[in-house]
């Protein structure tokens, strides 16, 4: 263990473990960069094996023993293996070792197998310390990016390399605070130093006189390293990119014409211009637009290189009278794709990965056109083509008979500017997917697979069929048949992590003769699991340890396909729970997992309940959950459970949340449990599902518009699918283009304006803010008016008389388009168009600290072309709300608005000055469950643009360390969390009680109205805050770069804030101990902040807006 200089308390771990194990070494020495430290190692290192971990990774039980195992009995010189990358949300696919480690391949070497020239990480690998030291490898030192300069050169003197497909190595991925060294891209040394490292493996192939080596790797770093850079590298300094234009001129300037010449059109050319030394041509040519008439000159051409090629995405993979339907829809990787994209002038064909054979696809084609360009006028470019194509198997057939074989699916798009291609990738919105083997004749079968997300279709011809399995008197009993001509009486059974690497083995005696032989094993369960060596709990997504069962005979070694009749089988130990588990393509796999709870039984009822059925025993801290995918948003079960068994059910339609009964949001939402290791700590990980239970799926019901999937993931993973509402005049093929299109217009043209108000708050996610309390003013003066609340997928309850329309219905549009009011408190789609004598109210949503719309020119967020869509709808407003003089002078110039301001103060704010505060408290400390004895700290964080999953849905990135506060202050507080509303996942340490988060309860103002105190950062909520005079602390961890490089501010933070600002969860407590200390300090400047923000709040707001807009 090396302490390169850490600057955290990381070195008291690994004291601790050198004090308790020998086998320990610590080293300390002063910061020297990662290659400085891995060296420092190599050289302390006394044993056979060499591996290297960072220090934020996390390495699978099984994995050191797996490649040693191996190495031991192949004799390679270096053990690879797959990565897949992990962060809070769970693990996932590298799609960088994807392609190199699609297989297991033993005592191979870098020729035979280039797509290891892409495995650059140093950590995923096992090297004999001999071979390291003989070949005198180093890391270099002070560089970033150092592993590739050790690990291709390793790979091209090693005689032997054992590559695994098997995973044994999770990355992890930097989220929130500094972001990682690979995801600084325009930083200047992060790009010098990518090319140095680049020209190091170059120049050493140069060296060996390696030319195809070099030619290969050359070719590689081109696709990824320098493609990498091209597409940001307009966004950096002027000195960085002419540092940039010189190194990659001296890097491609050593780059033979022929790697140049098979690279893509448009980075071809970029190289070329870059060994040119024209770098800033090439700066200009990657925003140069492409014209739709005309085609441009060569250099023009150039654009941001990932957005050429087309992406195809699956939506349904089904049989059909024999045939396999594939279909999707195809489209530019980007929106700026230039308009000659023609949807008739594609392709879609099959490749056989081992002779190279091809067969083309005939395909249908449907396009999707944009429904209005920004400017709101009609737009005809096509933004994707809807596709279907029908496989005959008969079509695979080599000179008339069946081959074992891979054939891979893609497609392409011809136009005037070349051939755009990509494979075919499962799609965001997969429906059908029908990947069941289909038998072609009596020895082969067709098998449709998804590899790494793409669709491929495998040729094979199983031998050896499972006819039963069963676990009995503590063995597993498998009894199969051969349909192979065998002359051995004996073969042998064998069980590995990786094919023909067994780590158990049993010898089976082989009964009847000729092609009709068959054979019954029984092997100890307890034998099996100890030939595991463990087992521990797996990420999400992570790595479940599985094991091949194969059968070998005379020279042959075969996998055991599962007869139709059989489905798995499954055996608790007291330390281990066994699984015989099927595969989609029916082969099949022992899997060892913990003794953890599992699923015998899943079904989806008439009303979208999903109800599971399991064995094992639930701990009392146990949850069975959904979560969806890639983010962290969880709804638990309502769980049953006996002795060893237990039963759960959750309502996709109506699940209990803070904002009322409401519906999961569309999307997928994986089966997890969540429990505790043997030291205590809560792990989240995937629910496993039986066999038996996988081979019932999917299922499919359809509520009130909404269709729920229940499908399998994987080999023993299970996860709902939740569709939008929709009725069914709104789905495909008319669809929302249609609604938005014609129905809209149609509404606006030809039906009456009608006494209504049209309600949008926060696009329809929360029932809140400026506009609930608008609404209930207006119900409470009884005005002669309709009500429409806009709410996306049920995400909240609407009270009466209001009625709910879906967000996207043809009920949404209708009201949009007839409601003679629309208030509003963010922003409305950039299509719509304020009808002659239709009113429209932007409330907005807080007083801006932070620079907002056009005062920050080059906004960093999700939505590249949010500037352009706002300067398009601002123009619709007939109103805008200020609450104080200084949102007066600021909004309308931020949002380039010229109408009128009503600087009546916010609505929302009149909760502070009306009603009982003290009843208000009790009512909500009984229904968010806190105790009534303590204090409650509202911590309420604003997000962070550059921290996102995709338009409108950010990350919770604070490190605020609540179990710290908890030790501190929990004998005297709660802290109630409160995310901003665009924030989507939950609070840490939430739910065991000293942290509330209470982001669902629909109205922020009255949480700010109950809380003693309020930490924020540079949230709006601090001016609404300042209403009630309580004490504020300021919890600023990045305001510098949050200052500097994301937003700016419109006023001096640091001399303005009327309390403290804190870098560190130690200060933060600090001042929280004191709060009467900290509001003396700052009662002066507290003072003067109010009079600057809440000048004209008094608690009748709404009723000013009111009396403005609607009359007196």
């Amino acid at each position: 263990m090396v302490d390169d200089g850490s600057p955290d308390a990381s070195i008291e771990i690994a004291k601790r473990f050198a004090a308790e194990d020998p086998r320990f070494k610590l080293v300390v020495q002063e910061n020297g960069g990662l290659g400085h430290a891995r060296n420092t190692g190599a050289r302390h290192a006394t044993g056979k094996y060499l591996a290297f971990v960072d220090s934020d990774d996390v390495i699978p039980h099984f994995a050191y023993r797996l490649m040693v195992d191996t190495m031991e009995r192949t004799g390679s010189q270096i053990g690879a293996g797959n990565v897949r990358r992990i962060k809070s949300t769970g693990a996932s696919g590298s799609p960088m070792h994807a392609k190199a480690f699609a297989s297991t391949k033993l005592r191979t070497t870098l020729k035979e197998h280039r797509a290891l020239l892409r495995d650059m990480t140093a950590w995923n690998k096992v090297y004999r310390r001999d071979f390291w030291e003989a070949n005198e490898l180093r890391f270099p030192e002070g560089v970033l990016f150092e592993d590739a300069p050790a690990t291709i050169p390793a790979y091209a003197l090693a005689e032997s390399i054992d590559v695994l497909e098997t995973s044994i190595y999770y990355w992890r991925v930097r989220e929130g605070g500094m972001p990682s060294i690979t995801q600084r891209a325009t930083d200047g040394k992060n790009i010098a130093d990518r090319i140095a490292t680049t020209r190091m493996v170059s120049e050493f192939f140069e060296r060996q006189g390696e030319r195809e080596l070099k030619d290969g790797y050359d070719d590689m770093a081109i696709r990824h390293h320098l493609a990498l850079i091209l597409k940001s590298i307009s966004q950096a300094e002027p000195d960085v990119q002419q540092a940039f234009g010189t190194d990659a001129k001296a890097y491609l300037g050593t780059v033979s014409d022929e790697v140049l010449r098979k690279l893509p059109r448009h980075l071809r050319l970029s190289c070329r211009i870059l060994r040119d030394g024209a770098v800033d041509e090439l700066l200009t040519g990657l925003d140069a637009p492409i014209s739709a008439s005309k085609l441009p000159s060569p250099r023009s051409l150039l654009r941001k290189i990932t957005e050429l090629p087309v992406r195809a995405d699956l939506q349904a993979v089904v049989w059909e009278d024999g045939r396999l339907a594939i279909r999707g829809s195809v489209a530019p990787t980007s929106p700026s794709h230039p308009a000659t994209w023609n949807p008739s002038s594609r392709v879609m064909w099959m490749r056989n990965s081992k002779t190279r054979a091809f067969q083309r696809l005939p395909s249908t084609t449907t396009a999707r056109v944009r429904p209005r360009r920004l400017d709101g006028k009609p737009d005809r470019h096509i933004v994707s083509t809807e596709f279907e194509a029908l496989l005959d198997p008969a079509k695979l057939q080599q000179d008339g008979t069946w081959e074992e074989g891979v054939w891979h699916v893609a497609l392409g798009v011809i136009d005037q500017l070349g051939v755009h291609k990509g494979g075919m990738a499962a799609g965001s919105g997969l429906g059908t997917l029908d990947l069941e083997p289909r038998w072609l004749d009596d020895r082969f079968r067709m098998v449709p697979v998804l590899s790494g997300g793409r669709l491929l279709v495998k040729i094979d011809r199983p031998t050896v069929v499972l006819l039963g399995c069963e676990f009995a008197n503590g063995e597993l009993v498998l009894r199969g048949e051969i349909h192979d001509k065998v002359a051995a009486e004996t073969a042998q059974l064998t069980f590995g992590r990786t094919r023909g690497n067994p780590a158990h083995r049993v010898e089976v005696a082989l009964e009847g003769s000729g092609d009709a032989r068959s054979f019954t094993a029984a092997i100890g369960a307890r034998d099996l699991a100890d030939a595991f060596g463990g087992v521990a709990i797996a990420p999400i997504g992570g790595i479940t340890d599985r094991m091949y069962i194969e059968l070998s005979y005379d020279d042959e070694c075969r996998e055991l396909l599962v007869g139709n009749d059989v489905t798995g089988a499954h055996a608790t130990l007291d330390d281990a729970t066994l699984a015989v588990d099927v595969t989609p393509t029916r082969y099949v796999r022992l899997s060892a997992r913990p003794p953890l709870p599992f699923v015998t039984d899943l079904r989806l009822t008439e009303n979208g309940t999903v109800v599971l059925t399991g064995e094992g025993a639930l701990a009392p801290h146990d949850r069975i959950l959904l979560q969806l995918r890639g983010q962290q948003e969880q709804h638990p079960f309502e769980v049953e459970a006996d002795g060893s068994g237990w039963s759960g059910e959750l309502s996709a339609n109506a699940v209990t949340s803070l904002a009322g009964t409401v519906a999961l949001i569309p999307g997928v939402w994986d089966l997890l449990l969540e429990t505790r290791d043997a030291y205590g700590e809560t792990r989240t990980t995937n629910l496993a599902l039986t066999s038996q239970t996988e081979a019932r799926l999917p299922l499919k019901v359809t509520v009130d518009g909404r269709d729920i999937t229940a499908c399998r993931h994987g080999i023993d993973q299970g996860f709902v699918r939740t569709g939008p509402f929709t009725e069914a005049a709104e789905r495909p093929p008319a669809g929302p283009e249609w609604l938005q299109r014609f129905f809209y217009p149609q509404v606006r043209r030809r039906e009456p304006l009608r006494e209504a108000v049209f309600y949008d708050c926060f696009y329809g996610r929360q029932y809140s803010d400026s506009p609930r309390a608008v609404y209930e003013r207006l119900v409470e003066r009884d005005l002669p008016l309709e009500h429409y609340w806009s709410v996306q997928n049920r995400q909240f309850e609407v009270p009466a008389p209001a009625k709910s329309v879906t967000y996207g219905s043809r009920a949404w549009y209708e009201a949009l388009g007839t409601a003679k009011y629309v208030i509003t408190n963010t922003h409305l789609p950039n299509w719509f168009q304020r009808r002659e004598g239709q009113i429209v109210v932007q409330t907005w949503h807080g007083t801006p600290l932070k620079k907002i719309a056009f005062d920050v020119p080059d906004l960093k967020t999700a939505d590249p072309d949010y500037l352009k869509k706002i300067a398009l709808e601002i123009p619709n407003w007939s109103y805008l709300v200020s609450p104080n003089e200084f949102c007066t002078e600021r909004l309308p110039k931020a949002f380039a608005y010229d109408g009128p301001v009503l600087e009546t103060g916010y609505p929302r704010n009149d909760v502070f000055y009306q009603g009982d505060t003290e009843a208000l408290r009790s009512r909500l400390v009984k229904l968010l469950g806190l105790p009534a004895d303590k204090k409650l700290v509202l911590y309420a964080p604003t997000w962070r643009d550059n921290e996102f999953y995709g338009r409108g849905r950010y990350k919770f990135t604070s490190p605020f360390d609540f179990d710290a506060a908890k030790r501190d202050l929990g004998d005297e507080y709660v802290m109630l969390v409160r995310r901003h509303p665009n924030i989507v996942d939950p609070v840490p340490g939430a739910g065991e009680g000293f942290v509330w988060d209470v982001s669902l309860y629909p109205d922020v103002a009255e949480l700010l109205a109950i809380s003693d105190a309020l930490i924020t950062d540079y949230s709006s909520l601090m001016f609404d805050f300042a209403n009630t005079g309580r004490p504020m602390l300021f919890y600023a961890y990045d305001l510098e770069d949050y200052r500097d490089n994301l937003r700016g501010f419109y006023f001096d933070f640091e001399s303005t804030v009327p309390g403290p600002i804190l870098t560190t969860t130690e200060a933060t407590v600090e001042a929280l101990r004191d709060l009467p200390a900290v509001a003396a300090e700052y009662a002066e400047r507290y003072g003067e902040f109010q009079r600057r923000f809440c000048g004209p709040e008094d608690g009748n707001a709404s009723d000013r807006l009111i009396d403005e807009v609607f009359g007196k």
